[in-house]
């Protein structure tokens, strides 16, 4: 199989949202103490947002049922996407998502990461 032309079609025809990636690293704050900030990975790779499960009784919590919501992002295969990566996704349709990563899938022509939304807006 010609995996090249396969991601060009991909590329040209399905990946039409764009997503930045940001990442949570270790760093030494002022007075040198271990300490996080959160990076940014990527900025607006091509990709596309599909959702596949909402769960409208999720979690259960002190305050009540925790609404989930579950996407597949699909992307070239070339990024390194790590569970807990932060990926704020900006559709085509112009709808903004924040959403935090999953365990990536890895395939010869895309990448396929399993993402969660939680909270009022799910």
């Amino acid at each position: 199989m010609e995996f090249v032309g396969m991601k060009r079609l991909l590329k040209q025809f399905m990946y039409n949202d764009r997503m930045t990636v940001s990442r949570q690293v270790a760093s030494l704050d002022a007075e040198g103490a271990d300490d996080y900030r959160i990076d940014e990975i990527y900025h607006e790779i091509p990709c596309h947002l599909g959702s596949y499960e909402i769960s409208l009784t999720g979690k259960q919590s002190d305050r009540g049922d925790v609404l989930t919501q579950k996407f597949r992002i699909d992307c070239d295969p070339q990024y390194d996407i790590r569970p807990n990566d932060i990926l704020d996704i900006q559709t085509a349709a112009e709808q903004q998502f924040l959403l935090r990563a999953g365990k990536a899938l890895n395939y010869p022509t895309h990448k396929e990461i399993n993402a969660e939304r939680e909270g009022e807006e799910a």
